[in-house]
């Protein structure tokens, strides 16, 4: 196993270099390569696996045969859905209630749980927010999320596009246009492999503490994207695990606008150092990154 430099950092699966060999060989088989953004269909047909618009029959034939309490414990799960994939039918379903890149990146998923041999040991997978999400460390869905990472942004053909945008969330949010990704995803794949040190952290609204004023505070999230001169540097960089309404990264919630500035943190052995940072609110969740260009010390924003 790999080492993490820091348990909250998501880190690629171990099976990476594999995951991307079967990423590049089907954009290969599909004549995809150059095309922007990913045509998903193009992915789907050269597997061979059918999109399921209409699952109503599925439902409707399991809960005829199900208890009261095996239906009732059904539909909650299927309220939850965003995708499955059916190994032995050859079949994949997206939930259409989400947006297109979100649908894009399911639809990705689910094909790779149809595309990736070694994943053919189950029947079907049925996916939800949790396994959806990168933070998922099941071994499948993690695999899954970096098959859909690879066709998204064409694996090894990303890190120069990467090094050569600049650090600015603007110049990410032309990535994410481009390869038809959401900004949340560009941010994170941009974060890992910026030739800089670059950390991608995320804040939520939380339910049950509130800051001084009385206001709703954010909490940090779970799982952040950083770059290898990241975790090589800063792993045990001590971040807030709490922001309150005053702080400066929640002026963007506000404003709606993408906000900058400097904050210095200590790294967790007794040295401290400034970073660059950048902050945008999305409507759900507060994506900050922190910058350290290489050979930068410390440089007044104006």
């Amino acid at each position: 196993m790999k080492r993490r430099a820091s348990a909250s950092i998501i880190v690629r699966p171990d099976s990476h270099n594999d995951v991307r060999k079967v990423a590049s060989e089907l954009l290969r088989r599909a004549r995809a390569a150059g095309v922007f953004p990913t045509p998903v269909e193009a992915l789907v047909n050269t597997v061979g696996i059918e999109e399921l618009t209409d699952v109503d029959d599925v439902r409707a034939s399991f809960l005829k045969r199900a208890t009261s309490a095996m239906g009732a414990a059904f539909e909650s799960g299927w309220a939850k859905l965003r995708g499955f994939a059916d190994l032995v039918r050859g079949t994949t379903y997206t939930a259409a209630e989400q947006t297109d890149v979100r649908r894009r990146w399911v639809r990705l998923h689910e094909l790779g749980h149809q595309a990736i041999p070694w994943q053919q040991t189950r029947m079907a997978y049925a996916d939800d927010e949790v396994s959806l999400s990168p933070r998922c460390e099941e071994t499948f869905d993690h695999e899954a999320n970096d098959f859909a990472s690879e066709l998204l942004f064409r694996g090894e053909r990303f890190p120069p596009v990467a090094k050569s945008a600049g650090s600015t969330l603007d110049q990410v949010f032309n990535i994410a246009n481009r390869y038809g990704a959401s900004r949340h995803a560009a941010a994170r794949r941009f974060a890992e492999e910026a030739r800089e040190a670059a950390l991608l952290i995320t804040y939520y609204p939380s339910t049950y503490t509130v800051d001084d004023s009385g206001s709703p505070e954010l909490r940090l999230g779970r799982g952040h994207s950083a770059s290898q001169r990241f975790m090589e540097r800063y792993s045990e960089l001590q971040l807030p695990q709490f922001l309150a309404s005053h702080d400066p990264w929640t002026a963007a919630r506000s404003s709606g606008l993408v906000t900058i500035g400097e904050r210095t943190f200590d790294c967790g052995d007794g040295t401290t150092e400034t970073f660059q940072w950048e902050a945008w609110w999305n409507q759900y969740r507060l994506l900050v990154v922190l910058w350290k260009p290489v050979g930068w010390r410390l440089i007044r924003l104006r």
